[in-house]
């Protein structure tokens, strides 16, 4: 178990931890039981500092794959990805995503009906217009405009 924890450090972080638990043994070498709990508190707040990082670490990478996405992406994100931990939030926001996908297939079929109920007035419209033109001119109208 440790091993793969420190293989994922940066040497850096290596030095780092080695340079604490040099700090604690030589505290308690010389019975420095101030300097050896001071130490140790460093030691601790150091792992709960890299503890909480790579526990918030699948969060990050949810909010950059969301960021990177165009805002007309409604696509599901892949479960398959995502820790366990997290699930429950990327159902939910793929659930949200299935929702905008259909309101907005909604609001587009919507607007497909809405323009085609439209066009047959207009286009009757358009036609007694230039009736009502051609009136004037001493042409023959092809065709009369309706009477309601």
């Amino acid at each position: 178990m440790v091993s793969p924890t420190f293989n994922n450090w940066t040497q850096e972080e290596l030095i780092r931890s080695n340079r604490q638990h040099e700090d604690v043994v030589s505290a308690f070498e010389a019975q420095d039981k101030e300097w050896a709990e001071a130490a140790m508190r460093a030691h601790l707040a150091g792992l709960i500092w890299v503890g909480v990082g790579r526990g918030l670490w699948p969060l990050n990478m949810m909010a950059q794959t969301l960021t990177a996405r165009p805002a007309t992406d409604l696509c599901p994100m892949l479960d398959a990805r995502v820790p366990r931990e997290i699930r429950p939030m990327s159902v939910a926001l793929n659930g949200l995503f299935r929702r905008l996908s259909d309101a907005r297939a909604h609001e587009r079929d919507f607007t497909a009906f809405a323009a085609r109920a439209l066009k047959t007035p207009l286009a009757d419209l358009k036609t007694q217009a230039q009736i009502a033109a051609m009136e004037g001119t001493g042409r023959k109208p092809i065709r009369r405009p309706v009477q309601p």
